[in-house]
């Protein structure tokens, strides 16, 4: 699939999964990894807090929401890209397989941060 994408050949059920798929799965999580950074600007080997004249910077109750926001949507696509997958394991047999180092194909759709006292 990999060589299919750089060589621009992507077709088929292939396509389907990435443009319907595994697309916004990266995109929510990519947003989410970068949420906490999109205040800082790196630029000539130093890191610098980006300000604004008109802008007014989010508290932290608010940065959490958002990010809380952002998660569950890519969650929520993650879901859906399981469900894809399991699904459709004929068209897919390699998500199924795991083996020595490799990462076990996951089945569950949603993590939970809960915490028992």
């Amino acid at each position: 699939m990999q060589a299919s994408i750089l060589a621009g050949s992507l077709a088929g059920d292939d396509l389907t999964l990435v443009n319907d798929y595994i697309q916004s799965v990266l995109v929510h999580y990519a947003t989410l990894q970068a949420i906490p950074f999109l205040a800082y600007k790196i630029e000539n080997g130093n890191i610098y807090s980006k300000t604004s004249e008109n802008g007014v910077a989010l508290s932290r109750e608010q940065l959490g929401d958002l990010s809380d926001s952002v998660k569950n949507t890519a969650e929520w696509y993650r879901a859906r890209l399981i469900d894809y997958l399991c699904y459709n394991s004929a068209l897919y047999p390699k998500y199924s397989l795991s083996t020595g180092a490799d990462i076990c194909p996951s089945t569950t759709k949603y993590t939970n941060n809960m915490n028992l006292y």
